[in-house]
């Protein structure tokens, strides 16, 4: 439940993290209404209270036609916060996250393993991202505030 009227809309940018899992969420609906229909939610009450700048945490590969589930839902919420009309967005789209996770997902640490291994030999575009980088490139995105559609591409982080 999103107040509509809050003072708090009214920012210099807002930098949006939103994401769950469908193992969290247990339907694709649930899924969906976090991934998308909250980012969504979330990006036009700030547009409508005068935030300028929308910085979005999504994923590489993401497209509103791809044929999974995640990448489709996040290329869906990244077609909501560019359509809204904010004076800058930008697109955050990292691989593998690298990072302390509170639960535990088999598939992320086998991946997190061969990466750690194999990251020096691997192209930049295929390399885990430290949620570090990430957390630095966005934060330093929402205070630059570059007019226009901006995309940082999994390499950007490294």
């Amino acid at each position: 439940q999103l107040p509509e009227q809050a003072e708090w809309w009214k920012a210099d940018a807002v930098v949006c993290t939103l994401g769950t899992t469908i193992k969290q969420a247990k339907t694709a609906e649930a899924f969906r209404a976090v991934d998308l229909h909250l980012v969504a939610t979330v990006a036009k009450l700030a547009h409508q209270a005068g935030t300028p700048c929308f910085v979005l945490n999504s994923s590489t590969m993401a497209h509103p036609k791809a044929r999974g589930l995640y990448l489709r839902t996040k290329g869906e919420a990244e077609h909501a916060v560019l359509t809204t009309g904010f004076k800058s967005v930008t697109l955050a789209r990292p691989g593998l996250l690298d990072g302390n996770r509170t639960e535990f997902r088999l598939g992320e640490e086998i991946g997190l393993v061969a990466t750690r291994l194999l990251n020096p030999l691997l192209p930049k575009s295929l390399r885990s991202v430290k949620v570090e980088r990430l957390a630095l490139a966005m934060l330093q995105s929402a205070v630059l505030a570059k007019p226009g559609e901006n995309v940082l591409e999994t390499d950007q982080f490294h």
